[in-house]
């Protein structure tokens, strides 16, 4: 089974910068790859980090009217990234499991693409911050929906550019 990722925003940016890269030091594909790859490896679980005060200053700008402090948004947004690391952990595990037992029946085996992964992962994200909006928050089970929804919004913004950080850091220490 594989799992094919929707292309980036600035994917097409990314591949000229890497193929002049790789005209400029005379390196292949396959050799740059494997070093872009394993140092992606190693940035990503410190650069991580980054996701959080980005996801708390999105906060910051839906409850803006309500006058919490910031650190109260840090708070939720580290609660918030454990659980999506977590869940992420989990569908992971589940995809791979179940693909490799659906790949033994004729037809079944890559049912798996990335809509369907995408539409599970926001589905539970958005049960989280549903919920996790109305404890912390103390609002109604509406306003706390539509905050989730545009929080959704905003996880999609700070992953995008956790993903642009870090293909920036891989690139310039590749």
């Amino acid at each position: 089974m594989q799992v094919h990722l929707h292309q980036m925003p600035y994917s097409n940016f990314a591949r000229r910068k890497v193929s002049k890269a790789l005209v400029q030091s005379g390196t292949t594909y396959s050799e740059y790859e494997s070093r872009f790859n394993s140092t992606i490896e190693t940035q990503a679980k410190t650069l991580v980090f980054l996701m959080i005060p980005m996801f708390a200053l999105g906060l910051e700008i839906i409850y803006l009217r309500k006058g919490e402090f910031f650190v109260k948004h840090l708070v939720f947004s580290t609660h918030f990234f454990a659980f999506y690391l977590l869940m992420l952990s989990i569908l992971y595990l589940v995809i791979k499991v179940v693909g490799r037992v659906l790949a033994h029946f004729e037809g079944w085996g890559d049912h798996f693409g990335d809509l369907f992964i995408t539409a599970i992962m926001l589905s539970c994200c958005l049960v989280y911050l549903v919920i996790a909006c109305r404890r912390a928050y103390e609002q109604s089970w509406v306003l706390s929906t539509l905050k989730g929804l545009a929080l959704i919004g905003v996880l999609a913004i700070v992953v995008q550019s956790f993903r642009l950080v870090l293909f920036f850091t891989a690139f310039y220490l590749t």
